[in-house]
């Protein structure tokens, strides 16, 4: 089975960041509603944003390690990422339209 691979580039030259920002941004907003820290999704650039990550996603998986729990967080974020591109083709080679 093979793996899809991601890979940035220079700021949107060959590909928009849009779907990374948009993922990101519905991410947040799941963990917020599944974990009840509706902090999380309000203030994502707070000196303990990463902390309170850690703490919603240990109420959504309390049986993973914290190792497992960030593979999970990153498995779930970069699957968002390929929907997102595959949704909106139109993000590849300058031709990116908002997402």
């Amino acid at each position: 089975m093979g793996k899809p691979i991601i890979a940035t580039t220079l700021s949107g030259l060959f590909l928009s960041s849009e779907p990374w920002r948009k993922a990101h941004e519905i991410g947040m907003k799941e963990l917020a509603d599944k974990s009840g820290m509706l902090e999380i999704a309000e203030k994502t650039h707070s000196n303990d944003y990463l902390k309170k990550v850690e703490q919603a996603t240990e109420k959504i998986y309390p049986d993973l390690k914290p190792k497992e729990r960030m593979k999970k967080r990153r498995k779930i974020y970069f699957s968002r990422v390929i929907e997102l591109i595959k949704e909106n083709p139109n993000v590849f080679c300058g031709l990116h339209r908002p997402i």
